[in-house]
């Protein structure tokens, strides 16, 4: 599947709203009121993006999924993309939310990351959510944890993801894939740690 503009219902009795990916900007028709019109993100904007799937329950009997992906601007807006299948309708939902994925790291994230990757690599600090990451390790600012590239131990979960230091595994913190700057900092301290250690 391939698509530059498609459409989505964000609810059960919703209209369709306008979603359209290029790769230098995203744009969403995500007002009630189809007179506000559509909140568009040019590339150079986007900062970050958080996405997850979610069983909708009735009572105890699950009845659907809920698709949502959201987008940080640089000023600190968020454009919220929310699309929902009910009772097994829209079956096509699932691959159209793997592919708006594909799509965001392919035109977005895949150049922020780079961008980050290559500050580091210049010994320069960089600041993501609550870490700190430079040429000695990794700084959980606020809360005066530390771990160093060569003590540190990195574990993927299906939820989150653990840094840990290998010589005193008490001393850790779990970042969850759904926090900001998870999924960039999850790559950053994957590819540093592994250019550490080759």
């Amino acid at each position: 599947m391939d698509f530059e503009t498609i459409k989505l219902k964000s609810g059960l009795f919703d209209r369709e709203r306008q979603l359209i990916i290029t790769s230098d900007h995203i744009e969403y028709e995500n007002s009630d009121l189809i007179a506000n019109g559509n909140v568009r993100l040019d590339k150079s904007d986007i900062t970050d993006f958080i996405h997850s799937t979610d069983y909708i329950v009735w009572y105890k009997f699950t009845v659907g999924i809920k698709y949502s992906i959201s987008l940080k601007s640089k000023n600190g807006e968020i454009l919220k993309i929310t699309f929902k299948s009910y009772f097994n309708t829209k079956r096509e939902y699932r691959e159209i939310y793997h592919v708006l994925v594909d799509k965001l790291h392919q035109y977005f994230f895949n150049d922020i990351v780079d961008g980050y990757l290559k500050k580091f690599y210049k010994a320069e600090e960089v600041k993501l959510g609550k870490l700190q990451l430079d040429k000695n390790g990794i700084k959980v600012m606020g809360t005066g944890l530390d771990f160093t590239w060569g003590n540190l131990s990195f574990k993927e979960y299906s939820n989150y993801f653990a840094l840990a230091r290998s010589n005193a595994p008490e001393f850790h913190i779990w970042i969850g894939y759904d926090e900001w700057f998870a999924e960039i900092l999850y790559r950053l301290i994957k590819t540093i740690k592994r250019d550490f250690n080759s």
